[in-house]
C-alpha cells in the first residue's frame, strides 16, 4: 500500500456505535390537501406517527417524501408537513432485522450493517439486508466491526489523534498496528510487522482506519436521518420517495436506495428544532469539588455512560453532566425557546447523594433557577423564552449533598427557532 493510501484514524469510536446499532436490533404548518378515501385497501400500508416541533402528532400512511415535505394519508384527509417542522417519523410495528455480524462506520457517523463479502485496499464490499450489496470506498470509512460481542457505549466522544497506520483490535483485546491490504470473503489481509497476515473475521473485534483528505464537516442545512431495521443509518441531504422506495443522497455524496418497509424511523436535523447534543458548546467549565479529575459531560448518554434515564423513562437525546458543570452554547439570536427535562439519572439507584442546583443563563443573566433537584424531587420541566438571545448557559452546581452522585441529565435539551 502506498503512502498516499495510508489513512489516519479520526473516528474509531463511531464504529462502536455502529456495531451496537447492528446488534441491537413557529407551530408546525400542516396543510390539508383533500379528503382521500378509497374502497380498495392496500396490503402493505404502514402506520406512521409524525411528531412535529409544536408537539402535534399526525398518524397515517406515508405516501410522499422530499427534502421539503412529507405527505401523509390519514383516515380523513391527505396532509403535507414541512420537513423542517418534523422531529421524528416513526414507523409502527416495524420488527428489527436479525442482528448483523459486521458493521461499517463511515466518517460522517453513518452506519452500514451487514456481512463483509470482500474488498481491496481501496474499498470494502458489504451485503446489507436493507441497503443491498454495496461497495464502500476506504476513504469514506472510519472503522469496521467484525465482532458480535457487546461494545462499550459512546458519549462525549473525542477523536483519536491522526496516525500513519491502521489499528487492528483482536477479539482477545490485543492490538496490532499496520495497514489493511485487502479483504476476502472470510478474512482480512493485514500488512504488519509479521508480514501480510490473513486473519479470520471471527478473530477480529474491529479495525480502525486512518482518514485521508479533508476532515468531514457536516452541512449546515436541513438533513434527514434515516434509520433502517438492520441498524444501518444514513444521513440524507436529499431524499425522494417513489413506489415505496426511498432514494437517498448522503452527506458523503453517495447514493443509497432502501424500501420503505425497511425504514424504522426518519428524524430531522438542522430544522426548526436543534438538540444541544448535536452542536458543540463554545465554552465548557467542569470544576470538581476537590482537587480531582472532573467528570466530563457526555452527549446523548448519562455522565456514567448509560442511556439517559429519568424516573424509569429513557431519553434518546440529552446531556449527561456532573457537578459542577457549565456548558455555554452560541444561539446567535436565531432561536425562540429552550426546553429540557432536568433531573438525577436513575443510574445512581438507591445510593446516597444526587442533589444539584440548576441554573439557565441567557447572555450572562439568570432566567431560571432551581436549588433542589434530586431523585426525591423528580425531574424538573424547563420551557424558557430565549428570543434574541446569543449565549445560552446551562449550569449544574453542587447541591446539599456536595458532589456525591451528582449524575444530572439535561434530557432532550433543545432549542426551537
Amino acid at each position: 500500500m502506498t503512502a498516499q493510501t495510508i489513512r489516519s484514524i479520526t473516528f474509531a469510536i463511531g464504529m462502536l456505535l455502529a456495531a451496537a446499532a447492528c446488534n441491537a436490533a413557529g407551530a408546525a404548518e400542516v396543510t390539508t390537501i383533500e379528503v382521500a378515501t378509497t374502497e380498495a385497501a392496500t396490503t402493505e400500508v404502514t402506520t406512521t406517527e409524525v411528531t412535529t416541533v409544536d408537539g402535534k402528532n399526525v398518524a397515517g400512511e406515508v405516501i410522499d417524501l422530499s427534502s421539503r415535505t412529507l405527505r401523509i394519508r390519514t383516515p380523513d384527509a391527505t396532509v403535507d408537513v414541512p420537513t423542517e417542522n418534523i422531529i421524528s417519523v416513526i414507523m409502527q410495528n416495524r420488527p428489527p432485522a436479525a442482528p448483523q455480524p459486521h458493521g461499517i462506520s463511515l466518517r460522517n457517523g453513518d452506519n452500514i450493517c451487514g456481512k463483509v463479502t470482500g474488498g481491496s485496499e481501496d474499498d470494502v464490499q458489504i451485503a446489507s439486508p436493507t441497503l443491498g450489496s454495496l461497495v464502500v470506498a476506504m476513504s469514506d470509512i472510519a472503522a469496521i466491526s467484525f465482532s458480535a460481542a457487546q461494545r462499550p457505549a459512546g458519549g462525549n466522544i473525542r477523536s483519536a489523534q491522526n496516525r500513519k497506520q491502521d489499528k487492528l483490535v483482536l477479539a482477545n483485546g490485543d492490538t496490532l498496528p499496520g495497514l489493511v491490504a485487502r479483504f476476502t470473503e472470510e478474512s482480512l489481509i493485514f500488512d504488519c510487522s509479521l508480514g501480510k497476515v490473513p486473519i479470520p473475521f471471527e478473530r477480529i473485534k474491529m479495525v480502525s482506519l486512518a482518514a485521508v483528505g479533508k476532515k468531514y464537516r457536516e452541512p449546515d442545512a436541513l438533513l434527514l436521518m434515516v434509520a433502517c431495521t438492520d441498524g444501518s443509518a444514513i444521513t440524507a441531504s436529499q431524499a425522494t420517495l417513489k413506489d415505496k422506495t426511498l432514494s437517498i443522497r448522503s452527506t458523503l455524496d453517495k447514493d443509497f436506495t432502501v424500501g420503505l418497509h425497511h425504514v424504522s424511523a426518519i428524524r430531522c436535523k438542522n430544522g426548526r428544532l436543534v438538540y444541544l447534543s448535536d452542536i458543540d458548546p463554545v465554552q465548557v467549565k467542569q470544576t470538581p469539588l476537590f482537587d480531582e479529575r472532573p467528570w466530563f459531560f457526555r452527549r446523548d448518554r448519562s455522565v456514567g455512560g448509560n442511556p439517559i434515564t429519568l424516573q424509569g423513562k429513557t431519553r434518546r437525546k440529552g446531556l449527561g453532566v456532573h457537578s459542577r458543570c457549565e456548558l455555554t452554547y452560541d444561539l446567535g439570536g436565531r432561536f425562540k425557546r429552550f426546553l429540557s427535562e432536568v433531573g438525577i439519572d436513575d443510574e445512581i439507584g438507591d445510593a446516597a447523594g444526587g442533589n444539584v442546583e440548576i441554573r439557565v443563563e441567557l447572555d450572562g443573566k439568570p432566567i431560571f433557577e432551581n436549588k433542589h433537584v434530586s431523585r426525591a424531587s423528580g425531574a424538573v420541566s424547563v420551557d424558557l423564552d430565549v428570543t434574541g438571545g446569543r449565549r445560552l448557559t446551562l449550569v449544574a452546581d453542587f447541591g446539599e449533598g456536595l458532589h456525591i452522585n451528582d449524575h444530572a441529565d439535561w434530557a432532550d435539551a433543545r432549542v426551537i427557532r
